[in-house]
């Protein structure tokens, strides 16, 4: 892979675009920040300054060319994502190799956003769905877990993180061997083509000085809770079934990405025909497999405006799962399944955007850039067969938990119905 001062860059060219997508990631996972300073990785990006016109934020100075910046926290690895008019390419490449390869966090500005960041981090953290996610992922892989808390971390965690810790940890976030430039757009009268590669290595993650990612050796220990996030004002019930699964490295993944798209893609999908369009319990579905980049997770998630509807959501649920795992998925629901993601596939690959960003997902995964083609190739020769049975066998090892955002005082008619009903063990507090 080319290097530029030591980082790493990928260069991918789509002809006739205005518009290009470069990305700035840090393959440094959230599972190796200290325990104290969860969510440090993201505050790094966001005070990351450069001194090249004078000592600034790195942020600021690109929107000023104009482009539009970014920072995204993420447990496999975060990044800052930069749209940019190809006009002013080269410049915005300028500026973000001096800051990596110089960075800067002493100007004013830089200061300001760490405060900004920080109370950021406070206020998205109280959101229900940010919430009953961290809820869901803490029932599954403990409270002590990194993935109890947000991505970005959450007001214990960023309080004591100052602009001296910010820095002394940039050396490890900004450290050559941990930062990907991708650089996505008409790049063939840019400078920008001639600092990167296509082709690619695996970009490896590292661990180093965090704690054990699992609190177990068995990677289904945990699970079938069943708790609640309190919101008093709430005037529905938004239920969140979620469990541990395989990773993109995983040989399963393509057939496992089918099985999400059979399930809940628009209203054809069989959670939702059951759901939505038979019995009206809900608005609509939604299910995927998500990666960690050393864990995964399966998660579904709907929204009831009743009791009844919350028990039939549920019911539902393990029903149609129960079910596909005994009879396997039918061969129009491979079809469909197929069509939705080479549909979505072929329909976004002219995009900057959308290349970037699952060019990205591979690296933070450590998988090369080549994983992106492969994958899509990779969908279209899994069988029904191979398909039904990625999905019973993951099926067979789960332990779901289950989740419900609403009032205690409606969750408390019916949680202890449906935790007797399915199996589930009713919690107040992660252990």
């Amino acid at each position: 892979m080319a290097t530029v001062d030591g980082v790493r860059v990928v260069t991918c060219d789509v002809p006739g675009q205005f518009m290009a997508s470069v990305v700035v990631l840090s393959t440094s996972p959230a599972i190796g920040e200290a325990r104290e300073r969860w969510g440090i990785n993201p505050l790094v990006l966001e005070m990351l300054g450069t001194a090249r016109n004078g000592r600034s934020r790195l942020i600021d100075e690109l929107e000023a060319l104009p482009a539009r910046a970014v920072v995204v926290p993420d447990y496999a690895g975060s990044f800052v994502d930069i749209q940019v008019a190809l006009p002013f390419l080269d410049e915005a490449l300028d500026l973000i190799f001096d800051a990596v390869a110089r960075p800067d966090f002493t100007s004013m500005s830089s200061l300001r956003a760490l405060q900004v960041a920080k109370q950021r981090v406070v206020t998205e953290a109280r959101f229900p769905g940010t919430r009953a996610r961290s809820h869901v992922q803490g029932l599954l892989f403990g409270a002590a877990s990194r993935f109890a808390k947000p991505s970005s971390g959450d007001s214990s965690s960023v309080e004591g993180i100052d602009p001296d810790v910010v820095r002394a940890h940039s050396r490890h976030v900004l450290q050559p061997d941990n930062l990907v430039v991708v650089i996505v757009g008409d790049l063939a009268s840019q400078r920008a083509d001639q600092r990167g590669a296509d082709a690619s290595p695996a970009a490896q993650t590292s661990n180093a000085g965090g704690e054990p990612l699992l609190d177990s050796t068995d990677p289904m220990l945990l699970g079938r809770r069943l708790s609640n996030v309190n919101e008093p004002t709430s005037k529905q019930l938004d239920i969140l079934v979620a469990h541990r699964s395989p990773t993109m490295t995983s040989t399963e993944w393509p057939a496992l990405q089918l099985a999400a798209a059979a399930l809940a893609s628009g209203t054809g999908g069989i959670l939702n025909a059951e759901m939505r369009e038979k019995h009206g319990h809900t608005y609509g579905a939604t299910a995927q497999f998500a990666s960690f980049g050393m864990s995964g997770l399966f998660s579904f998630s709907a929204s009831a405006s009743s009791h009844t509807g919350a028990r039939g959501i549920v019911g539902d649920y393990f029903a149609v799962m129960e079910e596909v795992a005994r009879a396997g998925f039918s061969a129009s629901d491979h079809e469909r399944a197929v069509s939705v993601l080479i549909g979505r596939a072929t329909h976004n690959a002219s995009s900057p955007r959308w290349l970037s960003a699952n060019i990205v997902r591979a690296l933070a995964n450590g998988l090369p850039v080549s994983w992106v083609d492969d994958h899509h190739e990779a969908v279209q020769r899994v069988g029904v067969d191979e398909m039904s049975k990625a999905f019973t066998d993951q099926h067979a090892v789960a332990r779901p938990s289950l989740t419900i955002v609403g009032s205690a005082q409606s969750f408390d008619a019916v949680g202890a119905d449906l935790a007797a009903r399915h199996g589930f063990e009713l919690v107040d507090e992660i252990e």
